[in-house]
């Protein structure tokens, strides 16, 4: 009988440790997505950043130019 209850015991802690390594795993997935579309955000936005900026400064060039 102590034996079952021991088997019961450790089936039961398993079956916890397995149930908060799935959840654990699911979160870093999530927070790896989540954080992959924040970089990936931020490229656009600096990349929208320099493209003006390059914008900007081509333009000061043509109308040096044209002066």
């Amino acid at each position: 009988i102590a034996l079952k209850r021991q088997l019961e015991s450790e089936t039961l802690l398993r079956i916890d440790l397995e149930n908060k390594n799935k959840t654990l795993r699911e979160e870093l997935q999530f927070n790896e997505q989540v954080h992959e579309t924040a970089i990936e955000e931020i490229r656009r936005q600096k990349h929208y950043e320099v493209r003006s900026f390059d914008d900007g400064l081509r333009q000061q060039y043509d109308d040096r130019l044209l002066n």
